[in-house]
């Protein structure tokens, strides 16, 4: 799932670009109205890309763009506006945008194309942390001392790749006896017998492959 932060100063802009965005493209978005609020917004809030219309009072596109930068260089950014001139794409472009995307007189084509490219960027900026992970956990884990710490390590390797708020590792043994082995991210009741009861005959199904991961909601 692909959470992103729009930002347009219209508001009845704001509002159909965000049904486009989720309903067809299936993002998450979190819309606000000013560059301002979106620094906000981004001190509160993890997202994976930002969408931001260029003319805008109190801090346009670029402006907003530029301040992002002097902070976070990696979040993909996508500059969306009905504005046509070459040297404000290169501006962006030269200031760390990842793609600029006009808005045409033709929606559904400027909508595949913008959300195309934040996809695009999302996804690469996913494999280049994913490749990180992946190279601190191999060298955690050869200096690690006991299993105790490789465990730990590959807990927040799996948070970090899976973008979730919360993990559990489970070990099974050679009684295929299945249990909870660490954990990050739950209440404190996660751990406690009648949710585990509940927990690990689900999750024995779903390694057996006669089960599938979510089967309702209260599931």
């Amino acid at each position: 799932m692909t959470r992103v932060l729009l930002v347009d100063d219209e508001p009845m802009l704001l509002n159909v670009e965000r049904q486009i965005l989720e309903k067809k493209f299936g993002f998450v978005i979190e819309g606000v109205e000013s560059g301002p609020k979106a620094l906000e917004m981004l001190k509160e809030s993890t997202f994976d890309a930002i969408i931001s219309d260029y003319s805008m009072p109190e801090m346009n596109g670029l402006e907003l763009l530029r301040k992002i930068r002097e902070t976070d260089k990696q979040i993909p950014f996508i500059l969306f506006t009905v504005r046509e001139r070459d040297e404000i794409a290169l501006e962006a472009l030269n200031s760390g945008a990842n793609f600029y995307v006009q808005k045409e007189e033709t929606p559904h084509i400027a909508f595949t194309e913008l959300a195309h490219k934040v996809s695009t960027a999302v996804e690469l900026v996913r494999a280049q942390k994913n490749l990180r992970i992946q190279r601190d956990l191999a060298i955690s884990c050869a200096d690690s001392k006991d299993i105790s710490e490789i465990l730990q390590f590959c807990l927040y390797a799996a948070k970090g790749v899976s973008n979730l708020d919360a993990v559990a590792i489970y070990l099974i043994d050679d009684r295929q006896n299945l249990t909870l082995s660490i954990s990050d991210g739950f209440s404190e009741s996660y751990s406690q017998h009648a949710i585990q009861a509940h927990l690990i005959p689900l999750f024995f199904s779903i390694l057996r492959g006669t089960d599938s991961i979510f089967r309702d909601q209260q599931t």
